[in-house]
């Protein structure tokens, strides 16, 4: 802050200026001999001075200021019509100049009011221009307030920041006012003013604020009006913060945070890790439930290229800075087409299956697959190979006849592309040994003769039924009790006299 330099101009006859007349007749001026104003603000200039002794001055006596390279009247005690109008009613003589003083003020300072001023009172007859005692007077560009503290704020905590204006005679002092993206967070404004030794007063105003993310970055502005001017100052917020993270995938659009990925076999896909944080964070990339560091620290993007199966495990990006940590999954699965099918009966390279006449034949296909594959049956060497009625890959013939034997195609096919897999089926027919034909050779003559004694003993049973119905009634009779009485015997015949 600019402070003038005050000086006491004794005129005398040991001025500065040296002997002259206006020293011999007792004419002296003590005031300011350079006096500098900020543009826009104001000042108060002291000022005496003396006439001859024996001299008096009346009340209706007028001062006037004017400037040393023209004619124009800047000031005057009585006369308003004799002022310029580029300085009416910002400057004003403020002494009583019957009273020998001088002083005056500019306010709302203008860069043209820069120069050489002089007083000069007007008495009746009695006049006399103090032109050996000039007043300069600089004006200066308003100087902007100050904001302190200047340096890092943390998201969450409150912090006090402090305007202080440029110092200002009383009559000028500034209002402040803040302002900026920050009405969300703002906690308190206390205005407040310190005056010195000189009078002049400083404006200060303190403001408490608690920043967020959303203002890094943000203008925070401090306004100072005086009468009629203003000026201002501004800081950036340099907020700081912990990370927050954004994966995105080239290619695809939206983003896959804790979401799932799917490529193709083959294909190659970069996964981007956009960290928003300060100060800047460190990024690690990592692989698996174990975390599994891949990528050093500030490696931004993951690159897979000419992806495989083994690449479909869940990838994380893992970024840190001095106020927290924070994780961002992506799991990648990895499509791909039908391996080459299995067929659960097969033992050997070039698959055969054997299957006996008259027995039941299931074959089972199986294919590694991303998505699962369709699974068909086809029998070769017919006209076509349309499919066979199979479930899940399974085809079953309950009965096999010599016409099940060839070759049979499995198939496998999903969006990506198809394989196939192949198997013989031989049919053999059913053979005994000697030892199983002899057996079933006696229990062919084992059957032969119940069915002959069957054929021969039905028709005696009949014949003796008829016979019996055929008898007297007395005979009947008899044989009925001969029946009832198993100890009595009767001899019906006998081969001896």
């Amino acid at each position: 802050m600019w402070q003038p330099h005050v000086f006491v101009v004794l005129f005398g006859l040991l001025s500065l200026y040296g002997k002259g007349a206006n020293c011999q007749h007792g004419y002296t001026l003590n005031a300011q001999q350079s006096v500098s104003v900020a543009s826009g603000l104001c000042v108060e200039i002291p000022c005496t001075f003396t006439v001859p002794a024996g001299s008096t001055l009346s009340t209706r006596v007028t001062g006037i200021w004017k400037t040393t390279d023209t004619p124009s009247f800047i000031a005057a005690s009585t006369e308003a019509s004799m002022v310029s109008e580029g300085t009416k009613g910002r400057f004003t003589l403020t002494g009583k100049v019957h009273e020998k003083t001088c002083s005056f003020s500019i306010s709302n300072a203008q860069p043209a009011d820069q120069g050489e001023y002089v007083f000069r009172f007007e008495d009746g007859y009695h006049k006399y221009t103090y032109s050996s005692y000039k007043l300069s007077v600089s004006v200066t560009d308003l100087p902007e307030p100050t904001i302190s503290p200047v340096g890092e704020q943390i998201a969450g905590k409150p912090i006090t920041l402090t305007c202080t204006a440029h110092p200002a005679p009383q009559g000028c002092k500034g209002n402040i006012t803040w302002g900026g993206n920050f009405s969300m967070f703002i906690e308190n404004i206390y205005n407040y003013e310190r005056e010195d030794q000189a009078g002049k007063v400083t404006s200060i105003s303190d403001i408490t604020v608690t920043p967020s993310q959303r203002e890094h970055n943000s203008p925070l502005t401090c306004t100072v009006t005086y009468s009629g001017v203003s000026t201002n100052s501004s800081i950036t917020l340099d907020v700081q913060y912990s990370p927050s993270i954004n994966i995105r995938v080239s290619g695809y659009n939206g983003t896959y945070e804790n979401k799932s990925l799917t490529i193709t076999e083959g294909d190659s896909v970069n996964i981007s890790c956009n960290v928003n944080c300060n100060p800047m964070a460190d990024i690690s990339w990592g692989e698996g439930q174990g975390y599994n560091v891949i990528k050093a620290p500030r490696e931004r993007v993951l690159v897979l290229q000419n992806v495989s199966v083994a690449d479909g495990v869940t990838y994380t990006c893992l970024a840190r800075n001095t106020h927290g940590s924070v994780s961002g999954t992506v799991s990648v699965t990895v499509e791909y087409a039908p391996r080459s099918p299995f067929i659960s009966n097969c033992t050997s390279e070039g698959c055969q299956v054997e299957a006996i006449e008259g027995t039941s034949l299931s074959l089972l296909c199986s294919a590694e697959s991303n998505p699962p594959a369709n699974l068909s049956w086809a029998k070769m060497g017919q006209n076509s190979t349309d499919p066979l009625n199979s479930s899940s890959g399974r085809l079953d013939v309950s009965h096999v006849t010599t016409d099940n034997g060839g070759d049979y195609m499995c198939r496998a096919a999903n969006e990506h592309g198809n394989s196939t897999a192949s198997v013989t089926v031989v049919i053999k027919a059913l053979r005994h040994d000697k030892k199983t034909n002899h057996l079933i050779i006696l229990m062919i003559r084992g059957l032969s003769i119940l069915a002959l004694s069957g054929i021969i003993a039905v028709p005696a049973v009949l014949v003796m039924r008829y016979r019996e119905k055929r008898r007297p009634p007395q005979q009947a009779e008899a044989s009925q009790r001969s029946k009832s009485s198993p100890k009595t015997y009767q001899v019906v015949y006998s081969n001896t006299k």
